[in-house]
């Protein structure tokens, strides 16, 4: 009888290459050996099972067999591009896997790439070119402060001026890009819409969103963008999305009907979306025509942003995490 090849692919003589198999590898089986994994119409909705997936390709034997990868290993040389080799390859076809897995990551506190690069790059000031000529620019007068001196804002529906600020830019947010990471159609096509939609939210789906997320997540991104002097109360959040023609999202209106209860996360995802970039236009509104009054010409010098901030060398830092880029 022909011994089992599933249970030699760890040996160092195997032969066997690809594994092909319909979920049957989530569980119940280790190799040190996966270095890519290829899906197929999987993890559209299991995100759990795509987790358990990826665990089997993620764990290594290690050095000395300390199931340990390099990068965390003491008194130990590493061998040159050894990260490439312990790097899990993962590539998939209607499958929203990477969203899943790098959230389940956040939620650990691990960060998604240890592969963090700092690069800086010198820029050129210009400003000596400017010696001996005035160039005057718009400013706020020195000791004013908009975050530090002006009185708290309360977020809320738009009045007659804020109104005519958010007509003159309307807000249109394309989410057919989510769209597409949440549903797929046909064996290997995703499903585009060639046709601009724009729809809203509308009042059914208002009654049913999950305004504490929606809240919790505006104080985070407010936080995040040091809008402090902002105010959030949760029961304004419902009157503001209710208002209407100061938005607007290209998306299928059946993506926001909440006809099963999966949907009320979805659409309240869209509306903290929206609320974001109300939050955003509210701010720079409120700030604009608080700082009106306080600006004034004056010439320009080192000192200011344009020329490096007084830097003979002003540098630009660029952090490189995995395949993005922040500048």
């Amino acid at each position: 009888m022909k011994e089992s090849l599933f249970r030699n692919i760890n040996k160092k003589d195997s032969n066997i290459k690809i594994l092909i198999g319909s979920r049957k590898y989530t569980e119940g089986w280790n190799s040190w050996r996966v270095s890519t994994m290829g899906l197929i119409n999987f993890a559209k909705s299991e995100g759990s099972q795509a987790i358990q997936l990826f665990g089997r390709g993620v764990r290594l034997k290690g050095y000395a067999g300390n199931l340990k990868r390099s990068s965390a290993l003491e008194g130990v040389k590493r061998p040159k591009d050894m990260s490439y080799i312990e790097t899990l390859t993962i590539f998939g076809v209607r499958a929203n896997y990477m969203e899943d897995f790098n959230e389940f990551l956040a939620n650990e506190g691990t960060p998604a790439n240890d592969d963090v690069i700092n690069i800086k790059l010198p820029v050129i000031s210009r400003f000596d070119d400017l010696q001996g000529k005035t160039l005057r620019v718009i400013k706020v007068r020195n000791g004013i402060s908009f975050k530090k001196q002006a009185s708290r804002l309360m977020l809320d529906i738009p009045q007659d001026d804020f109104m005519s600020y958010l007509n003159r830019g309307k807000t249109r947010i394309d989410c057919r890009s989510k769209i597409q990471n949440l549903e797929s159609v046909g064996s290997f096509g995703l499903r585009l819409q060639a046709v601009a939609e724009e729809n809203v939210i509308d009042d059914a789906a208002l009654q049913v969103l999950d305004y504490y997320r929606i809240y919790d997540e505006l104080q985070a991104y407010k936080n995040q963008k040091g809008y402090f002097n902002i105010s959030i109360e949760r029961e304004k959040i419902k009157n503001i999305l209710a208002t209407k023609g100061w938005y607007s999202l290209i998306i299928p209106k059946r993506h926001l009907t909440v006809d099963r209860y999966s949907q009320i996360q979805v659409v309240t995802d869209f509306a903290i979306m929206v609320m974001k970039s109300y939050m955003d236009k509210f701010f720079k509104f409120e700030k604009q025509r608080w700082e009106a009054p306080y600006l004034e010409y004056r010439n320009l010098t080192a000192d200011d942003s344009l020329c490096g901030r007084g830097e003979r060398r002003p540098l630009r830092r660029i952090v490189v995490e995995g395949c993005k880029a922040v500048v």
